[in-house]
């Protein structure tokens, strides 16, 4: 593969983890099943993209944001929940 295939691949798992669960409905089962996996795969990818391109990779970590995001939020409710009894 490309380095560009690569970057491009990684951006569209990221993109994807974060809006399918808008398109399906955000729950619980749809973010678990279908959002974390597309996040780990990104990850893979990014692992494997540093791995074989070394630096140049960096374009890879522009889907951060949106592969961490239900990650983030999952992890706020449950800090707002468990520390501060803000439970809704």
């Amino acid at each position: 593969m490309k380095r560009n295939d690569i970057v491009m691949a990684a951006l569209f798992c990221a993109v994807l983890s974060c809006v399918i669960p808008f398109v399906f409905g955000v729950g619980f089962v749809t973010v678990t099943y279908v959002g974390y996996p597309l996040s780990v795969a990104w990850l893979i990818l990014l692992g494997y993209g540093f791995f074989r391109y070394r630096m140049r990779a960096w374009g890879s970590t522009l889907g951060l944001p949106f592969a961490f995001y239900w990650l983030f939020i999952f992890f706020a409710l449950y800090y707002a929940c468990r520390f501060h009894h803000d439970c809704f």
